[in-house]
């Protein structure tokens, strides 16, 4: 769909061009097809002017409960499965309708981009409260790396692809993109497609633009040519009813380019009567425009020590600063081989021992850490938590893990296996056994009524190792386990034959 836009918007400035003839001698187009075109010009002609960008930008958002609570009447008048309005309900009990996101953005005109995010649950005013993600991502092109360090995980992680990460796309949120950006190529889209625009001057002097679609949709937008034709606002109409509002103010950062400073941005339901779903207000400082040295840097990141970082291309993984580590992944080449073959003998041994050691974990309910953005499915032998931004049964989670090569067990109010781990009751509870559930994605293993804690079971992830795991506290909001990896003679002390086609 983006390269079909671009595509439209390539030809309408080729077609456009030779009608603005009378632009270059100060004249503005008397007709309304010849001024939506004059506009749409004057609109990339400055947008053009933008090689490259850097801000920081801060995110005041609020979404209110009542939100959350139309929506579970909606649920329950359509006949909605009690699982999914329990689910719900939960995430209400620890739902916080204000966050704070501060991002520091660098973005070029051919895609490449780097993003530092912080995430704060925060008080009415603005203030952070409770950190909960600080991430960073590159896109140099060819190659990323996201980088992050996560509120109750052990270690920072890092990942090495050669795919661009989402957050690196104009499909994010960001100031240059969301206040003009978005709009220009859909204005370009409309006239390309001539559908009906109408075009008011005000007295301001700036422009009245409205596109109307054929779907009884209605878009405006207010563009000022005092401010190098940016969009002041704009405003959704879906059968009459006001859909979403976004408004900014901008500033003159570089000569005949203007950027927003700060903005707003409201969402509306189409319930009767609306119900606001979403407000965010914005502030940007920071800006620098066509920076000589804007690329110094911006694909590098220094990972601490004790940083997992996992290179997707190669498939190798490694730990800052474990010597081991360093080797497999070639940073240190002054020992000779031998020394490295003895080097790597002692680790090996080190690290045998150090997996059969019992490991605690707090794994957090999936359906509340979707809803704040925290990771909740653990992977047993990195022993770290990962977020595949879906719950777990879904196939995006199942899709994203596959190709991420982490991931084994989740909880939501039952044990969740994914990318194809197994659950099964050991010997010493088959009194108590789990029950099994088979979804598409996943296997649900649902806990025996009145359980005792702690509570033993087998787990045997995708790469086939087998791990002792207990149960040893269960809470609203997660459970902490306990776990080992098991030796090849241990298996049949908790193993029960009856388990093996499970």
């Amino acid at each position: 769909m983006k390269r079909i836009i671009r595509y439209i918007l390539a030809i309408c400035l080729f077609i456009f061009l030779p009608v603005h003839n009378s632009v270059t001698n100060g004249q503005t187009p008397s007709s309304d097809k010849d001024l939506t075109t004059f506009l749409v010009d004057r609109i990339f002609d400055t947008r053009k002017k933008v090689n490259n960008f850097k801000c920081t930008v801060v995110y005041h958002d609020y979404r209110p409960k009542e939100t959350r609570q139309r929506q579970m009447k909606e649920l329950i008048k359509q006949g909605a499965p009690q699982k999914i309005i329990d689910r719900l309900a939960s995430r209400k009990k620890k739902y916080n309708e204000y966050r704070i996101e501060k991002q520091r953005f660098a973005f070029d005109n051919q895609g490449r981009a780097r993003v530092h995010r912080g995430s704060w649950i925060s008080d009415t005013d603005g203030k952070p409260n409770e950190e909960t993600s600080n991430r960073i991502w590159t896109w140099d092109g060819k190659n990323s790396i996201e980088f992050g360090k996560i509120p109750g995980n052990i270690a920072p992680y890092a990942t090495l692809s050669n795919k661009q990460p989402f957050e690196t796309t104009e499909r994010i949120r960001q100031p240059w993109q969301q206040y003009g950006g978005d709009f220009c190529l859909r204005f370009a889209a409309a006239i390309a497609s001539d559908a009906k625009i109408n075009v008011t001057k005000e007295q301001d002097g700036s422009y009245r633009v409205e596109v109307v679609q054929e779907d009884d949709k209605k878009e405006i937008a207010i563009i000022d040519p005092s401010q190098g034709y940016s969009i002041r606002l704009q405003e959704i109409y879906i059968r009459g009813q006001l859909r979403y509002r976004c408004k900014a103010n901008f500033t003159e950062v570089s000569t005949g380019v203007w950027f927003p400073d700060e903005g707003e941005d409201i969402r509306f339901s189409l319930d009767d009567p609306p119900l606001l779903q979403f407000k965010s207000i914005m502030k940007v400082t920071g800006v620098t425009i066509n920076d000589p040295n804007f690329y110094e840097g911006l694909f590098h990141i220094d990972f601490p020590k004790g940083t997992r970082v996992r290179d997707v291309v190669s498939g190798l993984q490694y730990v800052v600063g474990v010597q081991m580590s360093e080797k497999m992944y070639g940073i240190s080449d002054s020992h000779s081989l031998d020394e490295v073959a003895m080097d790597t003998l002692e680790e090996i041994a080190k690290d045998a021992d150090d997996l059969h050691q019992e490991v605690k974990r707090f794994i957090p309910k999936a359906s509340v850490a979707l809803e704040e953005v925290r990771a909740f499915i653990l992977s047993i032998a990195e022993g770290r938590l990962v977020n595949p931004r879906n719950k777990p049964e879904s196939e995006e989670s199942n899709n994203f893990l596959k190709e991420f090569g982490m991931g084994d067990i989740a909880w939501d109010g039952e044990v969740v296996a994914v990318r194809g781990a197994k659950v099964l009751t050991v010997k010493q509870e088959s009194k108590r056994p789990l029950k099994l559930t088979k979804d598409k994605w996943t296997s649900s293993y649902k806990l025996p009524e009145k359980v005792q804690l702690p509570y033993s079971m087998l787990v045997v992830n995708n790469e086939g190792a087998n791990y002792l795991m207990k149960i040893i506290k269960i809470e609203s909001g997660g459970i902490t386990v306990s776990y080992r990896k098991l030796n090849p003679d241990e298996l049949s002390q908790y193993k029960q034959e009856s388990e093996d086609s499970l």
